[in-house]
């Protein structure tokens, strides 16, 4: 006792708990006592009207919820049989696709939560016909009975079995779920999942579950779910499922009457048979998240296993309230009312004021005298200490405080003077540790800028690629390379952006890279393919990288050229073969020439000499010969000087047999003559004919040829 008087805190509660004590319970304690007991009856049977009505309130409301749930499962029942077409089918492919993370999700142009019904598939699940007309189904079935549910604040969705799939109609509570839904969302992690995918049997009734937080999207804080197993023909197809916010539910049960008993009572506590808390006004954090189960709930817990009727009222000591606690048909939950015992004695005093008045009299008097004690004996060096460590923290570091005084404010005032010596040799080494610092980060600012200056300046594209084929960085040259900002194609797999028929080639060396130039096509963002060279630095191992590093450069322009090359250079090879061909078929025409005029000229002769229609006949086959021949060859002309056979030959090639067949019609004899004659020369020559030799030098176009050496042999 001696030691709590000597110390300055001992003597000033000392004082507060002798004046203010026998103050307060002089004026208050025996009205209050009286009228205490009074208050408490009255309350619990107050409290326990309260909770049976909150009660019956909860089954009204969730038996609207299961009455909706029948009537959706008659429909249901009636309808399936009419989905079983390839009409159905079709529409699947109109309403679903596939969505490049793998998972099927409404198309886009329909997938607005807030305007109709929408649905998602887990990625890898074998979409089979059956499950396709189930989803139509569920589609419809959501379109219709969703909006009248959702004015009542429920949803309404359905869970396909065995399958991971889901539909609803959700407008309020996650509407914009299947667009934040992961591709591989399981949704057994969750109780109403585990519940939705249970085997159920025909006739089953309503299943609960909850409540939890969905993270499926939204944010709609504790939801529990109300399920209902569809079996048609002895078969679990689905489980139809309403989500109710919690909160939701609590706006439609609690109605705060005017009394201002009632309005104080407004803690209500859900809980399930087996335990669990399903709210609780004042254990849900701001995150909606439950609180670890309180000893008040245990208790209330092992009252009411123990009580023979509901509704239960009763008093817990521990924490000072009063309870009431009825049971809710259907989920079998149990509410529970909790009224704080300082609400009714906050009655109690209001029908004694006479013993407030004096309670608050006796308070104003010990808060008076606590005024003045903690002025003179804590405020003043309090105050003191205070402004010296204002100096301090200015940066006066020779500030002291005296330290003569035997109690705890003189020894406060050594452990400030010994702080401030501390502070002030820790402020020096600071500043010289800030000084370093700045250096260090100044030296590292100029390494960071030298890296970015590189990357961003280099020719070829630098990309950082993590262990699974996603890129994590890249260099702001891809978009002149690509089309594309490099800050779009973070986080997304690298071979995206490579050609189909390249990406089996290249898939082994993310995992197992080689540290060869590997060549591969990338599609820009105008659709233009272009051709890549690449190669890869295993740096997964480096703790500032933890991934591969990419050198990639354009060769498109390189590839094209080369292309361009080799067509060029089997272009001049096929023309010098060309060349070579036409010099030996120039060659070969030359020569037959010379053999071809001779023969068609003796067969126009010998043609033209026969009296037997037989033997002319015989010779006219040889000179038609000869003349093809002649056609032949002078085509062989035309390619070797690369001119159509059509086109003029020059004048002095021997290839042309007009004249002859002028000299073979018009200048031999009447009755040897092989047909008519047309040219002026034949027309000159033919009334002077006297010999071989005369015609021949009268009519050759040509007479220093050997033409002439073969009309001398004639003559």
């Amino acid at each position: 006792m001696s030691t709590i008087a000597s110390t300055l805190t001992g003597r000033t509660l000392i004082r507060l708990a002798l004046g203010g004590g026998f103050v307060l319970l002089l004026t208050s304690a025996v009205s209050t006592w009286v009228l205490y007991g009074q208050v408490e009856d009255h309350a619990t049977e107050r409290l326990a009207l309260r909770t049976l009505e909150r009660a019956r309130v909860t089954e009204r409301v969730l038996a609207q919820t299961v009455e909706s749930h029948e009537a959706v499962r008659r429909a249901f029942l009636e309808k399936w049989p009419l989905y079983q077409g390839t009409e159905t089918l079709r529409r699947f492919e109109q309403l679903f696709m596939r969505y490049p993370d793998g998972a099927i999700r409404n198309r886009p142009e329909i997938s607005d939560g807030r305007k109709g019904a929408t649905g998602w598939i887990r990625k890898r699940e074998v979409v089979s016909d059956d499950l396709k007309r189930r989803f139509v189904l569920f589609f419809d079935l959501s379109q219709q009975y969703g909006p009248g549910m959702v004015v009542r604040e429920d949803n309404l969705f359905f869970t396909s079995l065995p399958e991971q799939a889901n539909m609803g109609y959700d407008p309020i509570l996650y509407p914009d779920w299947i667009l934040t839904i992961p591709p591989d969302f399981d949704q057994k992690n969750y109780e109403w999942g585990r519940v939705a995918y249970a085997p159920a049997q025909a006739g089953e009734g309503t299943r609960w579950a909850g409540p939890e937080l969905d993270d499926s999207g939204g944010d709609a804080g504790l939801v529990f779910s109300v399920l209902t197993p569809l079996v048609y023909q002895g078969r679990h197809l689905a489980t139809m499922a309403s989500s109710n916010s919690v909160e939701g539910l609590l706006r439609r049960v609690l109605h705060h009457g005017a009394n201002p008993l009632e309005r104080q009572a407004g803690r209500l506590v859900l809980l399930r048979q087996d335990g669990r808390i399903i709210h609780d006004t004042q254990s849900v954090d701001g995150g909606g998240h439950l609180a670890s189960a309180l000893p008040l709930h245990t208790r209330i817990l092992a009252a009411t296993a123990q009580a023979p009727r509901l509704p239960l009222t009763g008093y817990d000591a521990e924490e000072d309230c009063y309870y009431a606690v009825a049971r809710i048909e259907g989920p079998g939950w149990l509410a529970a009312t909790v009224l704080p015992g300082r609400v009714v004695q906050a009655e109690a005093l209001s029908q004694a004021q006479w013993a407030l008045w004096a309670g608050a009299l006796a308070l104003v008097l010990l808060l008076s005298v606590f005024a003045a004690v903690l002025r003179r004996r804590i405020a003043q060096p309090l105050g003191e200490l205070t402004r010296a460590a204002e100096r301090v923290a200015a940066g006066d570091e020779g500030v002291r405080l005296p330290a003569g005084r035997p109690d705890e404010l003189g020894r406060l005032a050594q452990a400030f003077n010994d702080m401030a010596a501390k502070v002030a040799r820790r402020d020096a080494a600071l500043r010289q540790d800030k000084a370093d610092i700045e250096a260090a980060l100044a030296e590292v600012r100029r390494t960071e800028e030298r890296w970015r200056a590189m990357t961003e300046n280099a020719s070829d594209m630098i990309v950082v690629m993590d262990p699974e084929g996603a890129i994590r960085y890249a260099s702001p040259s891809v978009e002149r390379f690509l089309g594309r900002p490099a800050a779009s194609l973070l986080g997304h797999p690298a071979l995206d952006l490579v050609h189909p028929e390249d990406q089996a080639r290249l898939a082994p060396l993310i995992t197992q890279p080689t540290g060869q130039a590997v060549e591969f096509r990338a599609q820009r963002a105008d659709g233009e393919w272009r051709s890549l060279e690449s190669v890869a630095s295993d740096l997964r191992g480096h703790p500032a990288v933890g991934g591969q590093v990419l050198n990639i450069r354009d060769i498109t322009d390189q590839l094209q050229a080369e292309a361009e090359l080799a067509r060029q250079r089997d272009a001049l090879h096929q023309s010098e073969k060309l060349a070579a061909l036409g010099g030996l078929l120039a060659g070969v025409a030359h020569e037959l020439n010379n053999p071809l005029a001779v023969v068609v000229g003796r067969s126009c002769q010998l043609e033209a000499s026969l009296a037997d229609a037989g033997q002319r006949d015989t010779a006219g086959a040889i000179r038609r010969a000869a003349e093809r021949c002649a056609r032949i060859v002078k085509t062989f002309l035309a390619m070797a000087r690369q001119q159509p056979p059509g086109g003029k030959p020059p004048t002095s090639t021997l290839s042309s047999w007009e004249p002859w067949k002028c000299w073979a019609t018009a200048c031999v004899p009447a009755a040897w003559r092989c047909g008519p004659a047309s040219s002026p020369a034949c027309r000159r020559c033919r009334p002077t004919v006297t010999s071989w030799a005369r015609c021949s030098s009268t009519c050759s176009p040509m007479p220093n040829t050997p033409w002439r050496k073969w009309t001398a042999c004639g003559n």
